[in-house]
């Protein structure tokens, strides 16, 4: 299973990234904060 700090990491190491952004809706399963604390702008 791949993890929301896998995909952000990933996303991060592309050659040309300037940001990730991940963008939540009012989900309570812990997207947000695991995404802002592997780096992501949420």
């Amino acid at each position: 299973m791949v993890t929301v700090a896998a995909n952000v990491a990933a996303a991060a190491a592309c050659r040309y990234v300037a940001e990730v952004v991940v963008v939540d809706d009012g989900s309570t399963d812990g997207t947000a904060e695991a995404a802002a604390a592997a780096g992501a702008r949420v």
